[in-house]
């Protein structure tokens, strides 16, 4: 599964994401890839990993290790290219993990990006491996999320490129993304190709 939310700051995008992660916790092994502790402050279970250098950890052993059973990995996106590869490589090694990429704009943007989470979204779920991915902007995503996304949630914009964007997923639906109040939502699930408005 790749479930795909977008919103604005104070839209509500990282509360319902902080949510999500709450209800998979008892279930599944969460990794977080972020700029700040922002999981781990609000979530029980989180554990923080700063990656202050590039190729210094042993990956396998890092996803791997029970010690470890949540963690929240703050990372340089200066640096993150050639980490996010051997990150992703671990993760499908691991198998049966929830990927949460916050800053997906960052983490995976439009041009400059992994390819090892582009392995990830594309191969992902012969491992057991879901990603959600968290954006304030659309547009700035690598445009590989499209191909492979389950859900996608979108909160109010009135960027007019984010709402062309996702016109691929709402059709002429998306015009009413300018007019949603906050906390509202529409929602499109490419497994039923149902789509609809929701509110936190």
């Amino acid at each position: 599964m790749v479930l795909f939310i977008v919103g604005r700051s104070g839209s509500g995008k990282s509360y319902l994401a902080k949510q999500i992660v709450r209800e998979i916790l008892p279930y599944r092994k969460v990794v977080v890839i972020n700029n700040n502790p922002e999981y781990m402050n609000e979530i029980s279970g989180m554990i923080p990993f700063v990656v202050d250098k590039p190729h210094k950890y042993d990956w396998n052993k890092v996803i791997s290790s029970e010690l470890n059973p949540h963690i929240e990995l703050l990372v340089n996106s200066d640096e993150i290219n050639g980490e996010l590869d051997e990150i992703s490589e671990a993760i499908l090694t691991r198998g049966n993990i929830f990927l949460v990429i916050d800053e997906a704009r960052l983490y995976y943007p439009q041009y400059k990006h992994s390819r090892g989470v582009e392995k990830l979204i594309n191969t992902g779920r012969k491992f057991k491996v879901d990603t959600m991915f968290v954006s304030q902007i659309a547009v700035l995503v690598n445009r590989t999320v499209d191909s492979q996304v389950t859900f996608i949630i979108c909160f109010q914009t009135t960027r007019k490129a984010e709402v062309e964007r996702m016109r691929l997923y709402f059709g002429d639906d998306a015009d009413q993304l300018s007019r949603l109040n906050n906390h509202r939502f529409m929602i499109c699930d490419f497994l039923s190709g149902d789509t609809g408005i929701g509110r936190l």
